[in-house]
């Protein structure tokens, strides 16, 4: 019985087993390579290009990465290129498969999510102007900055300010309501007409707030001790005489 011919003209049946096992680890890595390509691209479009929570510095070397597989034609490579380059690609899978990619996603999303949530409430209660919320998102955006910071500063400093903020808007609607706001005027406080229009107020910086609050207070205990002031001093002039 004659052998059986081999499928590829010049091949041994050896050979076309090492050709063919070559083949399929070469569609397998293949593949890893795509769906490496697809996660990174996906993750830096999200973090980056859409909420802007990774800076520039940071985005650069997934960048830089996704070019380089994106170029990389594994047929063309030589032996020992191709073992660094399936190296390179089976680490970055590695890390996907194990969670890595996808719990630093959801951190950045998380603080995302509870920076517009935030922000939100405390503008929709008028403890902050809509100006001031969209600076706090251009802030979380700014590209000169690390998501590490950002996602920190959401989680620590952001709630702290905005109760600081909440409380001299409270404070605000509570001397509103006394009537010896009346008796205040811009010769006891420069700048009264912003503590009195809500917008004015709201655009200031929440340091100037506590300040003109905390003068508006003063002014107002003033005007109301202000008569006792007067009669006891007319008393003792009466009193001289």
């Amino acid at each position: 019985m004659a052998t059986a011919e081999a499928p590829i003209t010049g091949m041994s049946e050896d050979d076309f087993s090492t050709h063919t096992t070559t083949s399929i680890g070469s569609t397998a890595l293949e593949a890893k390579k795509e769906a490496l390509i697809g996660a990174l691209t996906d993750y830096n479009r999200y973090t980056f290009h859409q909420i802007g929570a990774h800076s520039a510095a940071e985005s650069a070397p997934i960048e830089k990465d996704l070019e380089h597989f994106r170029d990389l034609n594994l047929s063309t490579l030589t032996e020992e290129e191709l073992r660094e380059e399936t190296k390179k690609i089976e680490d970055g899978v590695r890390w996907i498969q194990t969670g890595g990619l996808q719990k630093q996603r959801e951190l950045i999303e998380s603080a995302w999510k509870k920076l517009n949530s935030m922000l939100e409430e405390a503008t929709s209660k008028k403890f902050i102007s809509k100006e001031s919320k969209d600076n706090w998102i251009k802030r979380f955006q700014d590209k000169s900055v690390g998501a590490l910071t950002k996602t920190d500063f959401v989680t620590f400093q952001l709630p702290l300010l905005l109760k600081r903020a909440e409380d001299v808007a409270e404070k605000r609607k509570k001397l509103l309501k006394n009537n010896n706001i009346k008796k205040v005027n811009s010769a006891m406080v420069k700048d009264i007409a912003s503590f009195l229009d809500e917008k004015k107020f709201l655009s200031l910086h929440y340091l100037e707030r506590e300040d003109l609050a905390a003068d508006t207070a003063a002014a107002m205990a003033a005007a109301e001790n202000l008569p006792a002031l007067y009669r006891r001093a007319k008393g003792m002039l009466q009193a001289a005489v």
